[in-house]
């Protein structure tokens, strides 16, 4: 019978909670630390209880002495947070999202004295002792077979959020993107070897001279948007289609390209482990937006401030309102205070100060997707 501790599964796990990566870092499973968490037990509080307290509440004797005697150092919480992202909680053998998972070293800390996340592997407690057990007829979990399992799941880790926004793309008839970077987005699109001639609206846009041979944006006076007296680049008869052109172009992008969604993940000892310069994020959530000079409504260089700032995190970028897709875009969706998606590219990672800044060129602004995040920072501590 499980204990109480363990009943619960990681749906709600306080990832960036000190105590529950320590925890885990000291070879207890997910769902034991955080029902030690949950039930406000500390690593201090723990270390305080006696051997037979312990093991009412679950730990087994390794662990036990692993909390008393501090026989090895713990795995950093950094790598911790970082093997558990990168595996999204799950083991990299069986995948069952329902297991509870331990960290494993795949050349024993005995031998090795190797914490580095190259040397770890997450696996559910069933495959964790099948890796402590050899067997004559069935397929040995050796560190071979271990490092071959952790690659191929956690390649498909790393592209499943780039699915996700894809297929939100594609599906969602009501998200909508409210600022597109246009000259950053064709640049990735020559990058990813993208065929723009693929759109259905490829022939018509080329025919009226909206775009080039190469299905590149032409300029706005071509599309009879005069950037002297117009508020947005969108603002004329042939708005709608132009946006339905690029709206392809995205897709298309977004169907290739790698985007780490962070929304989940926004605290210092989540988000540094797995965002470096030159990734691709996608955060969603509470934005704040400022046009930094007032006075210019009209043309090029209406330059606007956008942030999601929460939780000691603050990710930021400027873009030219110009660039706005609709009126409604520019007067209500980037004004103020929104829910929105940004996607953009880290440019600079600033953890100097209280607040960690981490500034990207943005690419896209949209609306809410809807499930990109599923966590209340409002009613975090």
């Amino acid at each position: 019978m499980k204990n109480k501790a363990t009943k619960k599964r990681d749906k709600k796990v306080p990832l960036g909670n000190k105590s529950y990566l320590s925890l885990v870092g000291r070879g207890l499973d997910t769902t034991l630390a955080k029902g030690l968490v949950e039930s406000g037990l500390t690593l201090g509080k723990l270390k305080q209880k006696k051997e037979k307290k312990l093991s009412a509440l679950g730990l087994n004797k390794t662990q036990i002495e692993e909390i008393h005697s501090e026989n090895r150092p713990p795995i950093p919480s950094e790598t911790v947070f970082e093997i558990l992202y990168k595996n999204k909680f799950v083991c990299c053998v069986c995948r069952d999202n329902s297991a509870s998972v331990i960290i494993h070293h795949i050349k024993p800390w005995e031998k090795s004295r190797d914490h580095k996340i190259s040397n770890l592997v997450l696996l559910c407690l069933n495959h964790h002792g099948e890796a402590h057990t050899k067997k004559e007829l069935a397929q040995n979990l050796d560190p071979v077979s271990l490092r071959k399992f952790k690659k191929k799941w956690e390649d498909e880790v790393s592209v499943s959020d780039s699915q996700a926004l894809h297929l939100n793309c594609i599906l969602s008839t009501d998200v909508r993107w409210h600022y597109i970077n246009h000259l950053r987005l064709f640049e990735l699109a020559k990058s990813l070897g993208i065929t723009l001639k693929n759109s259905q609206y490829f022939n018509s846009m080329a025919h009226n001279d909206y775009i080039d041979k190469h299905g590149v944006l032409n300029s706005s006076e071509s599309w009879s948007v005069n950037s002297a007296t117009a508020s947005y680049m969108y603002a004329s008869g042939a708005g709608m289609q132009i946006y339905a052109y690029v709206k392809d172009v995205i897709e298309e992008i977004l169907g290739k390209l790698v985007v780490k969604n962070i929304s989940n993940y926004l605290s210092k000892s989540e988000i540094l482990p797995i965002i470096e310069k030159g990734d691709f994020i996608a955060v969603e959530g509470k934005h704040y937006f400022k046009q930094l000079n007032r006075k210019l409504w009209q043309g090029h260089n209406q330059i606007t401030k956008g942030y999601r700032k929460v939780n000691g995190v603050e990710i930021s970028y400027t873009f030219d309102m110009w660039e706005a897709t609709s009126s409604s875009s520019k007067a209500c969706w980037l004004a103020g205070t929104r829910v929105a998606t940004s996607i953009g590219r880290v440019i600079e990672i600033d953890n100097s100060g209280d607040i960690l800044q981490v500034l990207i060129s943005v690419l896209l602004i949209g609306g809410e997707f809807g499930n990109l995040r599923t966590r209340d920072y409002a009613q975090m501590a």
